[in-house]
């Protein structure tokens, strides 16, 4: 591979040549704050007084979220174009709260999930003469699966007490930052945004799970190299 080091390099033939076009692989790592998640759409089959089921919606739902780590990396096969493959962990916290339940409000106990969201896409980073040869801004928009753990969802014998089950999200993730260039090593600042339609195999008193739209946004800090 041709390290990015070297800007320009001489050629017997070509006289001055920019290897900056040339294909490049950057791998790097990052940490940030969640700094906004929503639950919205929340409804899943409920058990009603008659003995049937009814589809109930949920309103009302909070959820915490603190950190988050990844791992990204892209492939530029032109000089401003990559495809990108990247994973975050994030953790979050249904806290103790009330819910409104097809109407009625009611107690909710708390839930702690892991979060673990694959994604792959393509991206445009912007170079330039001057400034923007080291300062690069990019974005870039990838389809994403977040698979999660999720604690305390039993109903019986202890409701919101013990039990986990598996949730399954599918959608799509924005990314819009900046990168600063240092020879081969890069640091990146990142708005990360994530649309996910979600669903939770089995929570509480709904007998199929609970389907939900999670809306997250993130800033992230990162280092990484250029290969």
């Amino acid at each position: 591979m041709i390290s990015q080091v070297s800007i320009f390099g001489f050629n017997q033939n070509e006289g001055i040549k920019d290897t900056t076009s040339e294909k490049k692989v950057q791998i790097g790592v990052s940490a940030g704050y969640v700094y906004s998640a929503c639950i919205t759409n929340a409804n899943g089959p409920h058990p009603s007084f008659w003995g049937d089921y009814t589809n109930l919606d949920v309103e009302g739902i909070d959820i915490i979220q603190d950190w988050s780590l990844g791992i990204n990396s892209r492939y530029y096969f032109k000089e401003k174009f990559y495809f990108l493959f990247d994973f975050i962990y994030s953790r979050s916290l249904f806290p103790e709260q009330k819910v409104i339940l097809g109407g009625s409000e009611i107690d909710q106990p708390i839930s702690d999930q892991n979060y673990y969201t694959f994604s792959i896409g393509a991206g445009f980073s912007y170079t330039d003469a001057g400034i923007w040869q080291t300062l690069n801004p990019y974005a870039s928009l990838s389809l994403s699966v977040q698979s999660a753990d999720v604690s305390d969802v039993n109903f019986l014998p202890s409701y919101g007490r013990g039990g986990s089950s598996k949730m399954l999200g599918k959608g799509f993730t924005l990314q819009l930052g900046t990168q600063y260039n240092i020879n081969s090593i890069f640091l990146s600042l990142e708005y990360r945004y994530e649309y996910l339609d979600t669903h939770v195999d089995h929570f509480r008193s709904f007998v199929e799970g609970l389907d939900f739209t999670k809306n997250t946004s993130y800033f992230l800090l990162g280092i990484g190299f250029t290969f």
